[in-house]
């Protein structure tokens, strides 16, 4: 159960990013192509370099991925975070959202957005695997 129908609105927003992106309806990029400068939207940058990097929690770059939606801008981005009792680590997600390009960067982290987020950093990772032939790539990977 989530808290509210603001929190219910994200997780259906969530679900039907991953209906769209498994139909080949969305194109993601990796978050390091993203140019604010070109795109004009620097508060996700700002967000993301501001709050969700410190000593112990690590943005993945590579594994961050960003569309735009209307006049905005949707990221989901990928943390590694590190514990400092026994150097364990684990990951989580936060999806952010900028409806424009002057508006405020709201991003959702809590527990109870987790599932859907990985959800769609699947549906994301194989939409951009699309097209390969992973038996093939394997074995050719496997290969000295």
């Amino acid at each position: 159960m989530y808290n509210n129908e603001y929190d219910n609105q994200i997780i259906e927003f969530l679900n039907e990013l991953t209906l769209r992106t498994n139909a080949g309806e969305i194109e993601w990029k990796s978050i390091r192509a993203f140019s604010p400068a070109e795109i004009g939207f620097p508060g996700i940058i700002d967000e993301i370099q501001d709050i969700f990097q410190n000593e112990f929690t690590h943005v993945l770059p590579m594994n961050s991925y960003y569309t735009r939606h209307k006049d905005g801008i949707v990221a989901l981005i990928r943390i590694d975070n590190e514990s400092g009792k026994d150097a364990s680590h684990n990951t989580s997600f936060v999806f952010m959202v900028q409806i424009n390009t002057s508006a405020e960067v709201q991003s959702f982290d809590g527990d109870y957005y987790q599932e859907d987020s990985k959800i769609l950093y699947r549906a994301i990772t194989r939409s951009l695997n699309k097209g390969v032939d992973m038996e093939k790539a394997l074995s050719d990977f496997l290969k000295f």
